[in-house]
């Protein structure tokens, strides 16, 4: 849509395909960076941006406008459960993973109750979080 052509020539993976647009919010400056080579290795995705809080999280996410939000759900400022719900009441196209350390079955309860599309649990498989990352995406255009 307004993109220039080599804009959108540079944000495109294997076979032409937009790649997949992905905010990362942690207040870890390490696991962002982590996360960030990891996603960046992969041909169909992009980091589009970070956040070191919720409030910046929603802030850029509103800006950017990224496919997917990958929020911590214990943040400063606002917490990633505050700010998927923020996020979904005012933009319901960006999909929203909401991450802890924790596997814990309430924070799954809450996750969904944010709005969030996908609870990850950050000790995962890194094949498990990027599928979950992916399927949001696949999700969100059906």
């Amino acid at each position: 849509m307004g993109r220039k052509p080599q804009q959108q020539a540079r944000e495109t993976g294997l076979g032409g395909r937009r790649k997949l647009r992905i905010v990362i919010a942690d207040d870890d400056p390490g696991f962002r960076t982590f996360l960030r080579k990891i996603v960046e290795s992969q041909p169909d995705l992009k980091v589009g941006g970070e956040a070191a809080d919720g409030e910046e999280a929603v802030k850029l996410s509103l800006q950017l406008k990224p496919d997917v939000v990958l929020l911590d759900i214990d943040m400063p400022r606002m917490n990633g459960l505050d700010a998927s719900r923020q996020l979904k009441n005012e933009s319901h196209e960006t999909g929203i993973v909401v991450a802890s350390l924790l596997e814990a079955e309430d924070y799954h309860r809450a996750a969904a109750k944010s709005g969030a599309d996908a609870f990850i649990c950050k000790r995962a498989p890194i094949s498990g979080i990027l599928a979950t990352l992916r399927s949001i995406e696949k999700h969100r255009r059906n």
